[in-house]
């Protein structure tokens, strides 16, 4: 498995998406498209496929809405992180984090005394 999903979906929704995503070929697909939104004979090129198949695989990630078309350049329609980008990203997380603790510790007591303030009217 080249990627790892995490998507929320619908139980009315008439796709499955981790369904669509179990062939390989669409992760690639995903992950070619990902770094440059490619046409149908680009991404053949690239994956070695011929058109009618990558016609297959863009229209089935379409129906899940997992991909997009733009100008005839397909790209995801999400934002998809390789493990290089979430070790790039953690730094950041972590330091954003520290900043949130810090401003909730600042605050928290100017916060309690609003609420104790507070009252509460229940209308009739």
């Amino acid at each position: 498995m080249l990627l790892e999903f995490t998507m929320c979906g619908s139980a009315e929704h008439k796709c499955n998406p981790y369904d669509v995503v179990s062939d390989i070929v669409r992760h690639k697909l995903l992950l070619l498209i990902s770094v440059k939104p490619q046409d149908i004979h680009s991404i053949s090129r690239e994956l070695k496929l011929s058109v009618e198949e990558v016609t297959k695989h863009i229209r089935e990630l379409q129906r899940c809405g997992l991909i997009i078309e733009e100008n005839s350049l397909y790209k995801p329609a999400f934002a998809i992180f390789t493990r290089k980008d979430l070790k790039k990203l953690q730094p950041i997380i972590s330091r954003l984090v520290t900043i949130i603790i810090e401003c909730v510790k600042e605050y928290i007591d100017h916060v309690h005394q609003v609420i104790n303030k507070l009252t509460v009217v229940k209308r009739v």
